[in-house]
């Protein structure tokens, strides 16, 4: 068993704490444990606060969009590029239940998906940002970005295909 360095500098063989250990609740080693375990608790849900309120890996929904327009028009990659990169959004499988599900027939959707961890319940990020393209090769650009949500995958999935339909003049 590996051993565990207790605050106070002394260290402990983990199967010969809970082996020995009386689970009733004045007893100073289950304490000691579920002190451990809250303090874990605390340092994840503290990691988790930096990390939605962090500044790296963030867009906003306009900047991915004029990012988006940009690409389509040939003004960030070269002609040869650009057609590879959006041919590559458009065969994107993931997650066809958010944008991809509201298209009508004859549309299709370059686009890329994306998704944070989540921590009690609330995951920080669902994103979907691509061209919608009409049957005759019009395009709408489209980003939708789902924060700090609680609601469950299909539920933000079903907001995010609702938003595509009612994109589509």
């Amino acid at each position: 068993m590996s051993g565990w360095n207790l605050q106070s500098g002394k260290s402990i063989l983990f199967g010969d704490f809970v082996i020995g250990a009386d689970y009733s609740n004045d007893n100073p080693a289950i304490a000691i444990l579920m002190s451990y375990f809250r303090q874990l608790t605390q340092r994840r849900a503290d990691a988790y606060r930096r990390y939605q309120s962090g500044i790296r890996d963030t867009a906003t929904p306009e900047g991915m969009t004029k990012l988006l327009v940009a690409l389509v028009e040939g003004r960030l990659l070269s002609s040869e590029s650009t057609k590879f990169l959006l041919r590559a959004m458009r065969d994107t499988t993931t997650f066809p239940d958010r944008l991809k599900a509201g298209l009508r027939p004859g549309w299709a959707l370059a686009h890329k998906t994306g998704t944070s961890g989540s921590w009690a319940g609330v995951t920080a990020a669902s994103n979907d940002a691509g061209i919608l393209f009409d049957p005759n090769g019009e395009r709408v650009a489209i980003t939708v970005f789902i924060g700090d949500s609680s609601a469950p995958p299909a539920d933000r999935a079903k907001v995010m295909a609702r938003i595509a339909a009612a994109a589509i003049p």
